[in-house]
């Protein structure tokens, strides 16, 4: 049996979303670092802390209307974090 440390675990989920976005994501929760049902504040974590994800996946992935609530999820981040730039 092998084992993976969580950082190979999420270096393969990050290459896989540079890929495909649904299938890192999907290979992150069949490793439980990401939950299953998604929950949206968990991938805009992932997609804001990973500095290796491709841009343009993100954007790929976050436009997709299957994962608007994700989209949702990314704005508010990103409004909070103008709030707090602009305090």
């Amino acid at each position: 049996m092998v084992f993976f440390t969580v950082a190979q675990i999420y270096q393969t989920g990050t290459e896989q979303f540079n890929l495909k976005p649904m299938k890192g994501i999907t290979y992150l929760q069949e490793h439980e670092l990401l939950s299953s049902p998604l929950d949206p504040r968990e991938v805009v974590r992932f997609i804001k802390e990973n500095s290796k994800l491709d841009k343009k996946q993100i954007g790929e992935f976050i436009s997709n209307k299957k994962y608007v609530t994700v989209l949702e999820e990314y704005q508010k981040c990103v409004v909070l974090c103008l709030q707090f730039v602009y305090l």
